[in-house]
């Protein structure tokens, strides 16, 4: 929700890594406060989902200057995957979970009440 009205969202990028990490990709050429609440909502969903453990290990990053999008990548792609009793990657490292993104009514159900 932005000013009062119940906006859709859909990510600029969904990057799956070989480590089974999923990162949403925004691109932006300004933050504004939009994209500021915006991406406030995007981290509460991740924390969200990542507790849910069904759809794997999620991130989420802005980037607003190309020239650090390889390195911002890079980190992403090398970061270590969290390793805990309730993620089942981390007894066998492969992901036995769905490789899909949660669908729009599991979202629903990942998304805390405003």
């Amino acid at each position: 929700m932005y000013r009062g009205v119940v906006r859709k969202y859909r990510p600029d990028f969904l990057v799956r890594f070989r480590s089974g990490l999923t990162l949403i990709l925004e691109i932006k050429g300004r933050y504004t406060d939009h994209a500021k609440e915006k991406n406030a909502a995007l981290q509460t969903w991740v924390r969200a989902v990542n507790q849910d453990t069904r759809f794997g290990q999620w991130a989420s990053t802005v980037c607003t200057d190309p020239t650090t999008l390889p390195t911002t990548l890079t980190h992403y792609a090398t970061r270590p995957t969290t390793h805990s009793p309730s993620n089942p990657r981390s007894a066998t490292g492969h992901n036995p979970l769905p490789s899909r993104p949660p669908t729009r009514t599991e979202a629903h159900l990942l998304t805390p009440a405003a």
